[in-house]
Parts: C-alpha cells; sequence; structure tokens
C-alpha cells in the first residue's frame, strides 16, 4: 500500500512537468528477472522520448527506469545515476541486487534501460539472440563459415527496421544522453552523479562532453576509450590468461594440484578443434551443443573478467581434459539465460554509430593456439565493417576533455578492457583520478572489500584526492586457489535442476523430508502410553533419519553458500569447507532409513489404524526418495 501511495506521490508532484504526460509511474514490469524482495521505496515508470531530439513529432521510444529512494531519511540531493554496459545490456534487469547496494544508503539510484534495450519499448529483432545461440550450439570451426552467417542475419535485421521507418542513425550515445537529461529534469534532479561500467563509460564520456554542468560527479568503471585506437581482445586475453596462470604456479596449493597447467590448458582446448565436447538435451537446438575451440576460448574470456573466477578455472580444465558433458551442460543452461538478456541489434548499431572502428588483426602464425581463439569478435567486427548504410561522424572518433571530477578505476586483470584505456583517458580529463587495481578484473566497482568505502568518499567529496591504502590493500591480497576441493560436478545440476528448473522430483524430496522430521518431533512429543519396543524402535530410527536427513539439507546448503561466496563458477564444480567429511552422514542416513524400514516391518501388526499405517507408507517413502537424491547426485565421500 505504501509502494503505491509513493507512486500516486510522485505523480502529482511531477505532473506540472510533463509535457504531454511523457512520463508514467506504474506498478512495475520485472517479469524475467530476479525482482526485489521488498519494493517499498521503489517507483518504476516509463519515459517517452522521441527518436530523433531534432524532430520531437517523430516516432517514439518508451523508456523503462526505476528510481530507487535512498535508505537515509535525509537523502542527499545528488542520485546515482548507473550507465550499464554492452552495449546492449540493461539496468534494469539486475535490480535486485540494487535494492541494498551501499550507494542506496544515502542517495536515490536511478536504473535507466536504453532506447531498444530490456524492459524499454520498443524491442528489436528479438530473433537474433535465439539465432546466435544457433550458432554457438552447432561446430562453425571454419571463421569464414561463422562470420558470413552472423553478418547475413544482421543484415536481414537491418533491412527490415529500415523498412518500418526506423531511422538507424538514432540508436547512439549521444542520443542516449538526451533521452537521460529529459529523464532528469522530469524528475526534478538539478545534477546526479554517475557510475558508469565497460561500455557505460563511453556513454559517460559522451555526457561529459555533451551536457557536463548535469554531473557533480563522474565514476568509469573498466573504460572504453572515445577517440583511441582499441587493441584486438586477444591482446587482452592472452594479458589475462598469463596473469591466471602466473597466479597458479606462485601459490604452493594450486601448483601441486595442477602441476604444467599453462601447457595442459593450451593442448586441452586445441584438441576441441578436432573433437569438440558434444552436449545432448532437448533443450539444445536440434538436440545437440558442441562445445568446440571457440566456444572454450570465449567462455574463458568472460570468466577471467572476474578474478573470483580464478580458484574455479583449474578444476574447468580438468573437466575438459575428461570431456565432463556434466559440468558444461550447466554451464550452458546458465549461458543461455545471460544470452538471452542482450539486446544484440541495438548493441551492434551504438557501437557503429559511436564509431567503434574494428583494432587490426594480431599477426599470429598458424601453429599458434591461440590462432582461433575469439572467432566470436571478429564475426562482430565484420557486420560493423558492412554497415556502410550508416554514415561518418568526426565528433564521435575525437577524445572528451571535461572538468568534471572523475574517478577512473581498472583493473589489472581485465581482458576486456585493458588499464591502459583508462590511464589515457586520465590523461585528458583534468580533475580526474586513476586507480589501477592489482588482483581485480572487469567491473572494480563491484569486487567488494574496501571499494564501496572508496566510492562513497569519492562520492562524498570528489575534488579531494583518493588515498591509495584501498588499492594497496588489495594489492597484498592472494588468490584463494583451493588444492582439495571435494569434487562432485552433480552439485551444480543439483543446483541448476532445483533453483533454476525447480523440478518437482527434486524438491518434494527435500521438502517431504523437512516435513516427515517435523511430524516425527510433534509423534514423540505426544508419545505418553506403553509402546511395544519394535514400534519404539521404528519410531526411534525414524526420528534419528529424517534428523540426518534435515542436516544433510541445510549442511549441503551452508557449503553451497560458503562455496559461492568464494566463486560461484567454483560451486559448479565441487564444494569447499569441509564436504568430504561431511557427506559420511548420507551413509548412515541409508543405514538409518534401511533400519527404519526393518522394523517399520516387525512393527506393522502394532500399527492401531490405516491412517497410522498410511502415515507410515508416506514416512519411509519419502525418506527412501530422498535417499535416491543422495545416490543421483553421489553426495558421498570421495
Amino acid at each position: 500500500m505504501r509502494t503505491v501511495l509513493l507512486f500516486l506521490v510522485c505523480t502529482l508532484f511531477f505532473a506540472h512537468q510533463l509535457p504531454g504526460q511523457t512520463l508514467e509511474w506504474i506498478d512495475g514490469f520485472i517479469k524475467n528477472d530476479p525482482a526485489p524482495k521488498n519494493e517499498e521505496g521503489i517507483a518504476f515508470g516509463y519515459i517517452q522520448v522521441p527518436e530523433d531530439h531534432g524532430r520531437p513529432d517523430g516516432k517514439k521510444f518508451k523508456l523503462a527506469f526505476a528510481v530507487l529512494r535512498a535508505k537515509a531519511a535525509d537523502a542527499r540531493p545528488d542520485p546515482v545515476l548507473y550507465l550499464s554496459g554492452g552495449p546492449g545490456i540493461g539496468a534494469l534487469q539486475n535490480i535486485a541486487k540494487w535494492e541494498n547496494h551501499f550507494l542506496r544508503r544515502e542517495r536515490d539510484i536511478i536504473l535507466v534501460d536504453f532506447r531498444g534495450i530490456g524492459y524499454s519499448e520498443p524491442k528489436f529483432c528479438p530473433e537474433l539472440n535465439a539465432n546466435l545461440w544457433l550458432l554457438f550450439a552447432g561446430n562453425y570451426v571454419t571463421p569464414e563459415i561463422e562470420r558470413a552467417v552472423k553478418a547475413g542475419w544482421f543484415e536481414a535485421c537491418f533491412e527490415r527496421l529500415r523498412a518500418l521507418g526506423w531511422d538507424l542513425h538514432q540508436f547512439r550515445s549521444a542520443a542516449v544522453v538526451q533521452d537521460l537529461e529529459l529523464l532528469r529534469e522530469q524528475l526534478g534532479y538539478e545534477q546526479w552523479n554517475v557510475l558508469s561500467v565497460s561500455y557505460g563509460t563511453r556513454t559517460a564520456q559522451t555526457y561529459l562532453r555533451d551536457a557536463p554542468d548535469a554531473l557533480r560527479a563522474v565514476i568509469l568503471d573498466s573504460t572504453f576509450p572515445m577517440g583511441d585506437q582499441q587493441y584486438h581482445p586477444l591482446r587482452g586475453y592472452l594479458q589475462s590468461l598469463t596473469a591466471f596462470f602466473d597466479a597458479c604456479a606462485g601459490n604452493a596449493a594450486c601448483r601441486e594440484r595442477f602441476p604444467d597447467l599453462q601447457s595442459r590448458f593450451y593442448t586441452i582446448t586445441g584438441s576441441l578443434k578436432e573433437q569438440p565436447i558434444a552436449l545432448k538435451d532437448p533443450a539444445y537446438p536440434g538436440g545437440m551443443f558442441h562445445v568446440n575451440l571457440q566456444d572454450m576460448h570465449l567462455l574463458f574470456f568472460q570468466f577471467l573478467k572476474n578474478s573470483s573466477n580464478y580458484p574455479a578455472l583449474p578444476y574447468l580444465i580438468e573437466a575438459m581434459a575428461t570431456g565432463n558433458t556434466a559440468v558444461f551442460n550447466n554451464m550452458m543452461t546458465l549461458a543461455a539465460g545471460q544470452n538471452s538478456r542482450v539486446s544484440m541489434a541495438t548493441g551492434v548499431l551504438v557501437s557503429k554509430n559511436d564509431q567503434y572502428s574494428p583494432p587490426p588483426q594480431p599477426t599470429i602464425s598458424e601453429k599458434d593456439p591461440l590462432k582461433y581463439a575469439l572467432n566470436y569478435f571478429d564475426g562482430e567486427y565484420e557486420v560493423l565493417e558492412g554497415m556502410d548504410f550508416l554514415e561518418f561522424d568526426s565528433l564521435e572518433s575525437l577524445p572528451v576533455q571535461s572538468m568534471v571530477n572523475t574517478l577512473i578505476l581498472a583493473g589489472a586483470l581485465d581482458p576486456a578492457t585493458p588499464a591502459m584505456y583508462g590511464a589515457s583517458v586520465h590523461e585528458r580529463l583534468e580533475n580526474s583520478q586513476f586507480l589501477h587495481f592489482p588482483g581485480i578484473g572487469h567491473g572494480v566497482s563491484r569486487a567488494g572489500e574496501c571499494i564501496p568505502q572508496l566510492l562513497l568518499q569519492f562520492l562524498q567529496s570528489p575534488e579531494r584526492a583518493l588515498e591509495t591504502s584501498c588499492r594497496d590493500q588489495i594489492a597484498a591480497r592472494s588468490i584463494p586457489f583451493i588444492g582439495n576441493l571435494y569434487e562432485n560436478v552433480k552439485v551444480g545440476t543439483l543446483i541448476r535442476q532445483a533453483a533454476i528448473e525447480k523440478r518437482v522430483q527434486v524438491l518434494l524430496p527435500i521438502g517431504l523430508v523437512v516435513l516427515c522430521w517435523i511430524a516425527s518431533l510433534f509423534q514423540w512429543w505426544r508419545e505418553r502410553k506403553a509402546t511395544p519396543i519394535s514400534l519404539k524402535r521404528y519410531q526411534l530410527s525414524q526420528r534419528v533419519a529424517t534428523t540426518l536427513g534435515v542436516v544433510l539439507i541445510a549442511g549441503t546448503g551452508w557449503l553451497i553458500y560458503q562455496t559461492s561466496s568464494l566463486s560461484q563458477l567454483l560451486v559448479l564444480l565441487g564444494l569447499v569447507g569441509g564436504a568430504q567429511y561431511f557427506y559420511y552422514l548420507s551413509y548412515l542416513f541409508l543405514l538409518t532409513l534401511i533400519l527404519s524400514l526393518f522394523y517399520l516391518i516387525k512393527s506393522w501388526k502394532y500399527q492401531q489404524s490405516m491412517l497410522t499405517k498410511a502415515f507410515s507408507i508416506i514416512f519411509i517413502s519419502s525418506l527412501g526418495a530422498f535417499g535416491s537424491i543422495l545416490i543421483v547426485y553421489d553426495l558421498f565421500p570421495k
């Protein structure tokens, strides 16, 4: 009710600022993504903006946005506007992560899905996501075929959009900034701060150029520079790969468990060119997914962006070596969900209109193991080079200069936006600070530890020089490689089938064991009269079995939490925290299950009613179903 009142107050307060009622408050629109647990203080809305700001009476976009009100009663007047990356990735799909974000303590947070992206309307060429997934699932080991197929799909999309009357020149960061200025004015903010990550930093630089007076302070995290010729992703990938292998070699646990990891990686990935890992599942296009050399390198490129993945990568290389299909089935299920969250057509159009120039191909021999590693990017470059229907805009190819206080963050392990990009932008922004963090990859602002306090200090006083203690603290840490992981890839399958697919055959036995445990305690509490010894033994073994079942459920949940806190990728490969010893309880559970069945048979004649007998059968069946969960997912010591 309070949320509804908030919407009404907002609507009345801003009504006088809405020419043509271009801003609309609604109850919400989060459908296919995690929603905030508590929407109190969160207002959702749409703002209508012209396709071409020079022709306000023409076609319109309907941009989705959310305002997350500050938690503090005495909130600061300057909110934080988040600019998402990609290009083509929406901000609202991750709104749940912003619900209790540290930046929300004192400031409103504004999330916007740019034109053609996410929850904004209309959407363009959504079939591209399915087509590209089909391309991944296939086994196009010939780069020319892959590039030609991809280019054909995008050309068909753009032809259709032009036939519908859309001006494809209007998909650009400059137009996005004009959209955001309309939103800022209608929300009544005099200025706001900008937090930008990855390609969002390209939009932020355009903002610095086109509307600097609207900006109080800007954070560029993992910077995508304007006006500079960039390197081929292969260069950043090789740099991050080398840093990862060096980190493993310098860690005793990793070095002893995975000797010669670097040479082993190149040997294994090379073998995928001739013999990809074949995954079979009706959910895949054609029922098959071939994980080939290009797919594997693209996965590693993405994983290397986040240094928290490093502890998992040696085990992933081992899974490659054994062709472990369970690991990759789980990964591809997650990858499919991520693929559908990117607006492909909009992303490519923005890149082209922002004058992103495909970098020159690196000189590399045919025998080099990375020769065909990142063909995915080469296919995108071919699409960009073929878009000759869009005019060149020299302004978008010029570096930006600005006096706005700016903090530039770079991770030394970032394969996508190397630290040198941030350094070059720092040289041109007079009131900027540049912090380079060892041991962090892409997205420094999301790295945790002392980073939140650092950002809060900057927003408190953007003009003051920041101390380097946070950077020094992170530089002193080491990557927590694990040499004694409880290796069980079926844990990842259990998580996928229970948490993502919500399979009844997994969730029902778990729920029934908990209910049986509660019922057994209630039964024990009510026992008063004399009971035959065999019935007492049955009831005791039943209570012990259900208690062990609940302990196994709770313990597994805790181990998953511990492991995912260390590395979310690692949980697809096994568990940490003494799981090897914990799962001896599985044997004890099966033993008490057998004893329960034995004593049930012996005490059957003492069961006083058909209802009691029915409950006993349900108890044993539930325990048996849970026992099958332990067996199917191999939750036993290794």
